[in-house]
């Protein structure tokens, strides 16, 4: 569960259980080929 106080991106990617990620994404280094997903959660101003 999260908690989101402001306006937060999130981003995550998927590994199959035999631990491969597609197309050897490696989000450990600068890899810009976009191999994630994204959510933004907005929060309103009341």
């Amino acid at each position: 569960m999260f908690h989101v106080t402001e306006t937060t991106t999130f981003r995550w990617f998927s590994v199959h259980s035999a631990g491969n990620i597609k197309k050897n994404y490696d989000p450990t280094k600068s890899d810009k080929r976009g191999n994630y997903r994204t959510a933004t959660i907005t929060i309103a101003k009341k």
